[in-house]
């Protein structure tokens, strides 16, 4: 990350890394209600997981005014509080990044295993007042945004998986499965394989198939006739974790993000996860290419 990290005055230096150089969970946060609800479910994430969990605030104004330190301070202080009340013990790490949200955020997510935003406050307004998007447009590691009330662990609620094609070769499909599949294991509940379409029996087939590599997963397959965004946005209402693909870095900026990811990130009620098109995680499950690759999103 470029820029000094003030981590004498806020926290550690953030060094907190696996064997690879890899970061753990990192946070980014920035005062508000909706930074809050991402900092408490990016703490039982990574309480989860059994990873360290980094907490992050962009701050450009820091810079050369004590006033602008010590607000920084109050922020890291009261988001490492809440983490720490609701997972005593986790690995916690403050970070405070003298630069825009956007360059910060962006270098956290080169290292991160996952980056957690809080959504907007005002309903129907983007993600981060559009700073999430931006850092979701080019982030290379899954990207969770936080709206609204998130669902308590003991919810008999499932992951909901969207997919826009019952071709598990597709890369797009295999890297969201792979991590929907990972996160419903993880919560021990049950997986929901969602395609907006009307092919039915390749999307059974689909969830068959997924099913079959791990035996210990619960896995329903839903077919949705109408538009993607009003489908995700249904079954979001009914779940705990909503996850998405994005066409990733390799696509061009202006649509890497479609419409529909879009309309789902401002307007879901459940937290979404988007996990980029060059994100290949290689588990969960392990799909060969298809040479009728599509890469797209809906």
């Amino acid at each position: 990350m470029t820029g000094e990290v003030f981590g004498e005055v806020f926290g550690d230096v953030f060094d907190d890394t696996d064997d690879t150089g890899a970061l753990g969970i990192v946070v980014g946060v920035d005062g508000s209600a909706a930074a809050s609800r991402a900092v408490g479910w990016a703490t039982a994430e990574a309480h989860v997981r059994g990873l360290p969990l980094s907490i992050l605030h962009a701050a450009p104004y820091v810079l050369g005014a004590a006033a602008g330190r010590e607000r920084a301070g109050e922020v890291l202080a009261a988001a490492a509080a809440l983490a720490r009340r609701r997972a005593p013990g986790l690995r916690i790490t403050t970070w405070c990044a003298p630069e825009p949200p956007v360059a910060a955020l962006g270098s956290a997510a080169a290292r991160a295993r996952l980056l957690v935003l809080g959504g907007a406050d005002r309903p129907n307004a983007e993600p981060t007042e559009s700073i999430g998007l931006r850092v979701l447009e080019s982030a290379p590691c899954p990207v969770v945004v936080v709206q609204g009330r998130t669902r308590a662990a003991v919810d008999d609620l499932p992951v909901v998986a969207g997919i826009d094609s019952p071709d598990p070769g597709a890369p797009l499909v295999g890297a969201i499965l792979a991590a929907a599949a990972e996160a419903a294991r993880r919560r021990r509940c049950s997986l929901v394989v969602l395609h907006a379409g009307t092919a039915g029996a390749p999307t059974h087939d689909l969830a068959h198939e997924l099913a079959d590599h791990h035996p210990d997963l619960e896995v329903h397959p839903r077919v949705s006739p109408g538009h993607p965004t009003t489908a995700l946005l249904d079954a979001a209402r009914g779940a705990r974790l909503l996850v998405i693909g994005s066409r990733g870095r390799s696509a061009p900026v202006r649509v890497r993000l479609g419409s529909t990811c879009r309309d789902v990130l401002r307007r879901s009620s459940a937290p979404v996860e988007v996990v980029p098109g060059d994100h290949l995680t290689g588990t969960v499950p392990d799909f060969s290419p298809s040479t009728n690759d599509q890469t797209r999103l809906w």
